[in-house]
């Protein structure tokens, strides 16, 4: 397919694609690319800076300063699309007339705007954000951002309505799509998982000379930071074995706590080939979140890429029959047994043609045909 053009709105720079939502936003550009769709990017930036290979990747990229001023904060509208409403975006927007991919609730401001309403506009879901922003809230010791968040997803649950606006809602996960598909019934809603960066299984049955217990996500982010203590309270990591943390960011008293256990390499803040060997040579897989929502990226990209597996079933939230491929731990003190019985065993060609089976779903080819038919009907 070529001469095909569509605007992706993405609510960061999704290059590194190096945590969960950036992840779809990079490896759906790319693989838009490979079928010959012309992307015009364009990135809100508040940190990452522009990135020169994405230019490689799509026709045109925009950048826009995202308004983080404190006083948006004052506005009915969340946090999250106010921040990201831009005038410069629109005008450019309605300069032609082809689809608008918004990536994210927080990208979803122009449906506000009456220009857009005959314009073929596809809201893509990353979470049920008033629930994510709850969950936040919870996990969260600081009183002052604990109200923000908690703010924050009563905004979030005003301005859901907006989104019956869109022509076209994509979502990620099975769980996620039901609520969808009730919140809003005379909308289209589709089903489609996270794009990623696997077009094909990277998991190797060789055995490692020394094998090592994996535990990884950004570890700036509460909720990661929790999972890895939840564990540590249960004793996961007195296990004598050796264990890898490895993650982007990792805070002092991380650092410091993580520097008395002898048995644990912290590895801060490794590059993407570094993250990718770790995940393709480890034995096992620690995943625990207590927010079960969206599509956990983490787990499909560890399925992709990694042997075992040992996660909570918050993990595997809206993933359908994915639990037939790992071993899921009802408690954080069932990590601990399942860690002992998986050390003895050896993943085999069973369990990787098992893999293949099972994954079929969330292959990167066909999802991209089926967003190339949405785009394009």
């Amino acid at each position: 397919m070529t001469n095909t053009k569509v605007h992706i709105i993405s609510f960061d720079v999704p290059y590194p694609a190096n945590y969960g939502g950036v992840i779809d936003v990079f490896h759906k550009i790319r693989c838009l690319k490979k079928q010959g769709v012309d992307v015009i990017l364009h990135c809100f930036e508040y940190g990452r800076g522009e990135q020169a290979y994405l230019n490689k990747l799509a026709l045109e990229v925009h950048y826009y300063k995202r308004s983080t001023s404190f006083f948006q904060q004052f506005s009915k509208i969340p946090y999250i699309v106010k921040s990201r409403i831009s005038q410069e975006l629109n005008e450019r927007l309605l300069q032609d007339n082809f689809p608008i991919l918004m990536e994210g609730l927080h990208t979803t401001g122009l449906l506000l705007d009456d220009r857009f309403k005959d314009r073929l506009t596809i809201f893509r879901e990353s979470n049920i954000e008033h629930d994510y922003y709850n969950g936040l809230a919870k996990a969260e010791r600081n009183w002052i951002k604990k109200c923000f968040f908690l703010l924050e997803a009563r905004k979030l649950k005003s301005y859901e309505k907006h989104l019956a606006k869109a022509k076209h809602m994509l979502i990620v996960s099975q769980e996620d799509t039901a609520y969808f598909e009730k919140q809003f019934p005379t909308n289209k809603v589709s089903y489609l998982p996270s794009f990623h960066a696997n077009d094909v299984l990277h998991v190797s049955t060789k055995s490692v000379e020394e094998p090592y217990i994996l535990f990884h996500g950004n570890l700036s982010v509460q909720e990661n930071v929790l999972a890895y203590y939840s564990l540590a309270e249960a004793g996961v990591f007195e296990l004598p074995y050796p264990f890898v943390v490895a993650g982007l960011n990792p805070s002092e008293r991380l650092i410091a706590d993580l520097s008395t256990k002898k048995n644990i390499r912290l590895v801060n803040s490794p590059d993407d080939q570094t993250m990718t060997e770790l995940i393709q040579h480890a034995h096992i897989h620690l995943l625990y979140t207590n927010q079960p929502t969206g599509l956990k990226l983490k787990l499909i990209n560890v399925l992709y890429s990694g042997k075992f597996i040992v996660c909570n079933p918050h993990m595997l939230a809206g993933t359908g029959d994915l639990k037939q491929l790992v071993s899921v731990a009802q408690s954080p003190s069932d990590f601990k047994h399942l860690v002992e019985v998986l050390m003895q065993k050896s993943f085999n060609e069973d369990e990787l043609n098992k893999r293949q089976e099972f994954l079929k779903p969330f292959d990167n080819e066909p999802k991209t045909l089926k967003l190339l038919s949405l785009i394009h009907p």
